[in-house]
Order: C-alpha cells, then sequence, then structure tokens
C-alpha cells in the first residue's frame, strides 16, 4: 500500500492491517505551510489521535526550545549545588517565559480550539481560528523568535495573566513550605 497525501489535505485509513499481526487507523496530514505531511498511526479513532499527537508535539517543541533558546544544552558547572541553582533559576525563568509566551501566542493566533463535550447538549460553538500554523508553536518560540508588535495594554494583560498563573502554581508550595515549618 502506498500512503500519499498532498498540500492541505488529510487522509484517514481506518483498519489497515499492519505487519500482519494488528489492526490499526491512519491518519496522514499534510497542513500548509509545512515542509512534510504528518502520519499517525493508532489503535485509537484517527481524528482523536491527530489531536491528542499534537498537543503532545506542542509539548516536544516547547522542551526543544527551552534547551535551543535558554543554552540548556552546554550547562556546566564543576560544584553541584551551583548546578542546582543554575538550573533552579533556569526553570524559573522558563516557567515565567512559557506563561508570558504562550498568552501572546494565543493573542496574536487566537485561542487553543475547546474540546468538545461528550454530551452534544452541552456543546458551544466553537469559533473559526485564526492561522494554524502559529498554534502549533510553543509560547517560548513566539516569545523569543517571532517579531511581533503589541500595544502596551495588550502586554499588561499578558503580563497579568502570567503573574497570576505563577502565582497560583507556587501558591501550593508555599502553604506546603509553611505547614512544614510549623510542625
Amino acid at each position: 500500500m502506498v500512503l500519499t497525501v498532498s498540500r492541505g489535505e488529510t487522509i484517514t485509513y481506518h483498519q489497515v492491517w499492519y505487519k500482519g499481526k494488528v489492526f490499526v487507523n491512519l491518519i496522514g496530514v499534510w497542513d500548509r505551510g509545512l515542509r512534510e505531511p504528518l502520519w499517525v498511526m493508532t489503535n485509537l479513532d484517527a481524528e482523536s489521535a491527530l489531536r491528542i499527537y499534537r498537543c503532545r508535539m506542542k509539548i516536544e517543541q516547547t522542551f526543544r526550545d527551552l534547551k535551543d533558546k535558554l543554552g540548556m544544552q552546554r550547562l556546566m558547572n564543576k560544584r553541584q549545588s551551583y548546578m542546582e541553582k543554575m538550573l533552579a533559576f533556569l526553570l524559573l525563568v522558563y516557567a515565567i517565559a512559557l506563561l508570558v509566551g504562550e498568552g501572546l501566542r494565543d493573542r496574536l493566533y487566537g485561542q487553543p480550539p475547546p474540546t468538545r463535550p461528550k454530551n452534544p447538549a452541552c456543546a458551544t460553538p466553537i469559533l473559526p481560528q485564526k492561522g494554524k500554523k502559529g498554534k502549533c508553536y510553543s509560547g517560548l518560540f513566539v516569545l523569543l523568535c517571532q517579531k511581533w508588535s503589541l500595544p502596551i495594554s495588550e502586554w499588561q494583560k499578558i503580563l497579568a495573566q502570567a503573574l497570576t498563573a505563577l502565582l497560583l502554581l507556587f501558591s501550593p508550595l508555599s502553604q506546603l513550605m509553611s505547614e512544614a515549618q510549623l510542625k
């Protein structure tokens, strides 16, 4: 069987016999602006698997950007205590940059599409999204590598949301530390 998909096309094959051992669903997508198609083989529903894989790829891209853009692949210290402090600092910088970058990406390219509820009676209409390709970028990549311009009022909103999210991340930790000190 020859697998082909054209630019801008999505093709799904259901119950393909793979290596004479198992049936799989196969989905091929070649999004405009990308150099090659994406093929996903799964035992799940093909469309669901594609949605999950795209979310995972965003995470993978974020980790690659962390290593490349923040120089973590060249991180070397002679003492373990320095290394631990540097890594803690870089992870804090990463968390802030990721939160700001995700907010920036959502402002520039639109919010990620909501998941559809299983009960159609509860469904809310899904709004059309701006630029599919931009939603594939990690927030860190958008923040550090793309050229963009926003009014100061938009920046203030993005930073306020990032700060709120960061405080929510650290509030359980500070509560645990306070409880540990009381004991």
